[in-house]
């Protein structure tokens, strides 16, 4: 007979998604289990912080094992132009209840050491961490009652719950169920990225480069879609990815780590000034066909986070920012909805339904802030500095996207948008 536990709520996903709703729930007084197949520390990229990630880094309580954990800290992103020309940097800036803007920073983190803290506060705060695989789910009238895990430990086990939150990443678990929306090709699609970690990297000087700080995020771009990240991890140690079409990949024929070595030295002078002398620890790693959106990922009482329903492109780092900024969400709006069962009350829209329209319309913004850059890179670097939409994209780039009035700037990107549209 299979062992039988039980919870208010059932989180598949120990990353940063899950982690934030259950310690969110945790905060409402909402009992969750934290259900997570891979030992910890694993290697995940996704490492830079928005400004706004590092928000939910403080609203979750945790600033002062990030400081205790020695993360570089983050100003801003500077991004290079093709040929290391028509360059542009945002910086990382919070926004104050009266509107203003203030200097603010945030972290660059290696995700293997950050996602594992996030789990260890989880369970330091009493929140059950079940270790084993979500297999699939019970349902009575369209709602999800128990979720089956093959246990590490102690064979099969079926988790009852009240709700349900899916958090596991691009493995899509409800959508693989059925249970939400088919996983649908994003605009980003027919893309590689190969990264690695190196030593060596020169960064920035701040006596010589007036905006650009030494442990800030470095975007190289080459041509559309073809563009290279640089992204400090410690004192010694840079990420440096390249993103390229699959097709120019193949045609190159070489190993993943021979394509890296190669490109970081042609994609963009500014980038081949710093890797003169680099060394790959490890090995090269790689991330394909990683554009993917699910529409529909709520139900009667589950809900999806993150990369669970949609992952869109790399190149500004909003990753990590919406996995945790949904799972707050998601927290709330369960907390929220389970309110409303106990007290007899039905909110319309239901929470659930309003998470999903507000995780929709912030993931939409930054679509077309994508699409933007990639079709009119030269623009698009011009509007971010106007000074009528400057404050617009600082929002934009730090993930302040949850508002419902469209900005100026947003409005001039979906102008430019709307010319390729006209003529496809």
């Amino acid at each position: 007979m299979r062992k039988k536990l039980e919870t208010t709520v059932a989180i598949v996903g120990g990353g940063p998604g899950g982690v934030s709703a259950a310690l969110t729930l945790e905060e409402r007084g909402v009992s969750t289990i934290i259900i997570e197949a891979e030992e910890f520390p694993r290697f995940h990229i996704g490492e830079s912080m928005t400004g706004e990630c590092g928000a939910s880094v403080r609203a979750l309580g945790i600033e002062n094992e990030m400081a205790r954990a020695n993360h570089p800290i983050k100003w801003g992103t500077m991004v290079y132009g093709a040929g290391g020309k028509n360059g542009f940097y945002v910086p990382v800036m919070g926004r104050r209840d009266d509107g203003t803007l203030f200097e603010q920073t945030t972290w660059q983190v290696r995700r293997s050491d950050f996602d594992e803290m996030l789990l260890n506060v989880a369970k330091e705060r009493n929140i059950p961490i079940l270790k084993g695989s979500a297999k699939s789910v019970d349902t009575e009238d369209g709602r999800i009652t128990a979720v089956r895990v093959e246990a590490d430990s102690e064979g099969e086990i079926d988790v009852h719950c009240q709700a349900f939150v899916d958090a596991s990443g691009q493995s899509t678990f409800l959508s693989k169920l059925g249970l939400v929306g088919q996983r649908d090709t994003g605009n980003y699609n027919r893309q590689i990225a190969v990264y690695g970690h190196f030593s060596g990297a020169i960064r920035p000087d701040e006596d010589e480069e007036d905006e650009v700080r030494r442990d800030d995020t470095i975007i190289f771009y080459r041509e559309k879609y073809h563009w290279a990240w640089f992204i400090p991890l410690d004192d010694e140690i840079v990420s440096i990815g390249v993103v390229t079409p699959i097709d120019y990949f193949k045609s190159k024929n070489k190993t993943k780590e021979q394509h890296l070595l190669d490109e970081i030295k042609e994609i963009n002078p500014m980038l081949a000034s710093r890797v003169k002398d680099v060394t790959l620890h490890d090995i090269a790693r790689s991330t394909s066909n990683y554009s993917y959106h699910i529409k529909d990922f709520v139900g009667p009482n589950y809900l999806c986070v993150g990369d669970a329903h949609r992952f869109i492109d790399p190149i500004f780092s909003l990753g990590l920012h919406f996995s945790m900024a949904e799972g707050r969400k998601a927290g709330a709006a369960i907390a929220d909805a389970i309110m409303d069962i106990r007290s007899g009350i039905s909110s319309v829209p239901s929470p659930l339904l309003t998470y999903q329209s507000e995780c929709e319309n912030g993931q939409e913004i930054i679509q077309t802030m994508l699409d933007a850059f990639w079709d009119f890179p030269l623009a698009f670097s011009l509007y971010l500095k106007d000074k009528r939409y400057r404050d617009n994209f600082i929002d934009m780039f730090a993930g302040r996207v949850y508002d419902t009035a469209p900005s100026k700037g947003l409005l001039e990107l979906r102008r430019l948008n709307a010319q390729v549209a006209q003529t496809a």
